[in-house]
């Protein structure tokens, strides 16, 4: 018998994979602003960009920098070197899960209509999926 979370875990893997490559194939057309760093350059700037990213997680701008970092290094066939990010990545989860909680305690409504449209996106993106395959 399949379990439910378990599909539905995987699901949340297919689409948040999905999500990379969508923003791979979009750093890839806007021309590969960073392939002429070498690896070394490429990391440095990336931890940058992610501590400068985690300073301030709402601004757009910073994402879309340290995901296009992230694009160039996935384009190489390599990982970012997330020890090297280590406190600035718990300090973002910590703040992140606190912030989630308050929204939850101080805007039920709101948030599970965020949380409802996360679904949908997920559910929309598996039901494609499927039709994709047969």
């Amino acid at each position: 018998m399949n379990d439910p979370k378990d599909a539905f875990d995987k699901n949340l893997e297919s689409f948040m994979l999905s999500q990379h490559a969508d923003s791979i194939a979009d750093y890839a057309s806007r021309g590969r602003k960073f392939e002429a760093m070498n690896d070394t350059e490429l990391e440095k700037a990336w931890v940058i960009a992610f501590v400068w990213w985690t300073q301030r997680p709402s601004d757009h701008a910073r994402y879309l920098r340290e995901t296009d970092f992230i694009a160039e290094i996935s384009l190489r066939g390599k990982q970012p070197p997330l020890d090297l990010v280590r406190t600035a990545f718990d300090s973002l989860f910590r703040r992140s899960a606190d912030a989630i909680e308050r929204f939850e305690r101080e805007d039920p409504e709101r948030f599970n209509e965020m949380i409802d449209r996360y679904l949908h996106d997920i559910e929309a993106f598996t039901s494609e999926r499927k039709r994709s395959q047969n």
